[in-house]
């Protein structure tokens, strides 16, 4: 949060676009700061959102009001399931994929030595 944000009190999901999920009574769940709904049937709904997916299962449900930025969803709310990004560019993941690399090519090599030197025995 900014310098700005602090100073004026604004709330984080409304500064950074972070989602927020309010459940009143397990029938009735706000969504906020949502991207997009994937799936809609009456026992499941799910949702994009910015740093993952929202899977919403239950009885009923029904997508009672949306804006833009703001979804409600009514129904029996049986379960939630939140299934979060994996963080793409990270070093650590960039540094997973050339470990990778490093030993898939040290393979490679092994094998090389390994089938000149049964040439040079057979010879």
């Amino acid at each position: 949060m900014s310098k700005f944000d602090k100073l004026f009190e604004i709330p984080e999901e409304v500064a950074n676009n972070v989602p927020k999920i309010t459940i009143l009574n397990f029938d009735r769940m706000l969504i906020e700061n949502y991207k997009c709904i994937l799936e809609y049937q009456e026992f499941f709904i799910r949702v994009k959102m910015t740093n993952g997916i929202l899977d919403i299962n239950g009885f009923n449900l029904e997508l009672n009001e949306m804006t833009k930025d703001d979804l409600i969803v009514t129904g029996i709310i049986d379960s939630i399931d939140f299934e979060k990004f994996k963080e793409e560019g990270t070093i650590n993941e960039k540094n997973k994929n050339r470990n990778v690399q490093k030993w898939t090519n040290k393979q490679k090599e092994n094998k090389q030595k390994n089938k000149t030197q049964k040439n040079v025995k057979t010879n």
